[in-house]
């Protein structure tokens, strides 16, 4: 036989229940509110960082990308001498011969990428951040874009420009002494300017990239601010 044992206390009155409903409704809250400021807290440290890290990127680049105006200007400079002594060369006995002037040393042109916005999209951490940063990085990150296009644009110049060299079988060296047809002259002259025009674009677009570097760093937040930073690389371009 079953024993029924009565309950040890009395019956549930409704202000129990509500005593009751009320503490389970306030540590479901607490826990809540304790969940949210755990993830708060967790945001504004990866925004931190975030920031920091971009920051540090941004403040790198510009020493590089400034030398590699400086480097494409000097390279422009050059191919407009040998342009001006080859177009001002008048051919002789059926040949255009003439020494190719002398060149600044400068380093090569260095290959820059951003790594830490695209990283932070493709792992959605943008997210901590405002709507106008993102704005702001999209447009760093876009500049880093179109001046890696240009610095294919301007190997494939290059790459028609040495073809036009093999061919001839000239030396394309400060000092060396040129004899070409007129037609190759001519030929060597429209591939030095599809040189001078990528190698210019180039170097334009590295300079708005600095300046929107320099924008970021002095806290620059929308577009229309990071345009005036742009501006001004582009006016302090080397030349």
């Amino acid at each position: 036989m079953i024993d029924i044992h009565p309950p040890q206390h009395g019956s549930i009155t409704r202000r129990d229940f509500f005593i009751h409903l009320f503490i389970v409704v306030l540590g479901i809250l607490i826990a809540i509110g304790l969940e949210q400021t755990a993830e708060a807290v967790h945001h504004g440290h990866e925004r931190r960082q975030l920031r920091a890290d971009l920051r540090t990127e941004a403040e790198q680049k510009i020493p590089l990308l400034h030398q590699n105006e400086v480097v494409a200007a000097a390279g422009i400079a050059w191919y407009r001498d040998i342009l001006r002594v080859g177009r001002d060369t008048a051919p002789s006995g059926g040949f255009v011969t003439f020494v190719l002037p002398p060149r600044k040393r400068t380093p090569n042109l260095v290959v820059i990428r951003d790594a830490v916005w695209p990283a932070a999209k493709s792992s959605g951490s943008v997210a901590v951040l405002s709507r106008e940063e993102i704005g702001t990085w999209d447009e760093v990150d876009y500049l880093d874009q179109i001046s890696n296009l240009s610095f294919g644009s301007r190997e494939d110049a290059i790459r028609d420009l040495y073809a036009t060299i093999d061919r001839t079988g000239i030396d394309l060296k400060p000092g060396v002494t040129a004899r070409l047809t007129p037609a190759d002259r001519d030929e060597l002259m429209r591939d030095l300017s599809r040189v001078i025009e990528a190698t210019w674009m180039l170097e334009r677009n590295f300079a708005l990239w600095e300046g929107s570097c320099e924008g970021v760093l002095h806290g620059a937040d929308d577009s229309k601010t990071l345009e005036t930073y742009e501006s001004r690389a582009l006016d302090a371009m080397p030349k």
